[in-house]
């Protein structure tokens, strides 16, 4: 090979090589800028992703708070129930002790008696009945016969068997179709109304 020859293969060589260093040049940069484009729509992506499931975060957080809120009510209020309704029973059962004391009034006849006609006034008919009282009232029972004696169309006698209440009256017709229970309990229930009224609003 002449040195001619040689001196044009060599300049060949190195145009070669230029040309496929730029080439290669170029096709980095290509490549670079391929990548930082994928990279930043990528990121885009993820930041958009991010935020949705933040925002779903916040949005689940705070229906639990609703909830946990919501809840929290609830149990308030049942509570204020259970705290008023154990009230109302406490009340209750005390007036009932307090009915039954009168028991040992002067006048517990004329209560008795006042109950009685009473419950036959509630009745609004006439016809015969028989009452009977609680054990511990029964030396009353006479007394309280001879009283109503005189109500027209209305005949009542005395029942001698002690009727399972703490006082007050047990009213039955003659037929045994009608029965009236005006005891202290009932007379203690009749008047639960009145004893919310008077003590819820102190809750």
């Amino acid at each position: 090979m002449t040195d001619l020859q040689a001196d044009k293969l060599t300049g060949l060589r190195d145009h070669i090589v230029e040309r496929a260093h730029m080439e290669s040049h170029a096709l980095l940069e290509t490549v670079k800028k391929d990548v930082a484009t994928w990279y930043s729509r990528e990121a885009e992506k993820l930041d958009t992703e991010v935020d949705l499931l933040l925002r779903d975060a916040r949005s689940r957080a705070e229906e639990i708070r609703r909830r946990q809120i919501a809840a929290a009510e609830r149990e308030r209020v049942r509570e204020r129930l259970r705290v008023q309704n154990r009230l109302l029973q406490d009340a209750q059962g005390m007036l009932e002790e307090e009915l039954a004391s009168l028991r040992e009034r002067e006048d517990y006849d004329s209560i008795l008696l006042g109950l009685l006609k009473e419950t036959l006034e509630h009745l609004g008919t006439g016809g015969s009945f028989r009452f009977r009282l609680a054990s511990a009232d029964g030396v009353h029972g006479k007394a309280l016969e001879k009283a109503v004696s005189g109500i027209e169309g209305v005949t009542v006698s005395f029942d001698p068997e002690p009727a399972p209440i703490s006082g007050g009256i047990f009213l039955v017709s003659e037929d045994g179709k009608v029965h009236v229970l005006a005891d202290w309990h009932v007379k203690a229930q009749e008047m639960t109304e009145t004893l919310a009224q008077r003590l819820l609003p102190l809750l």
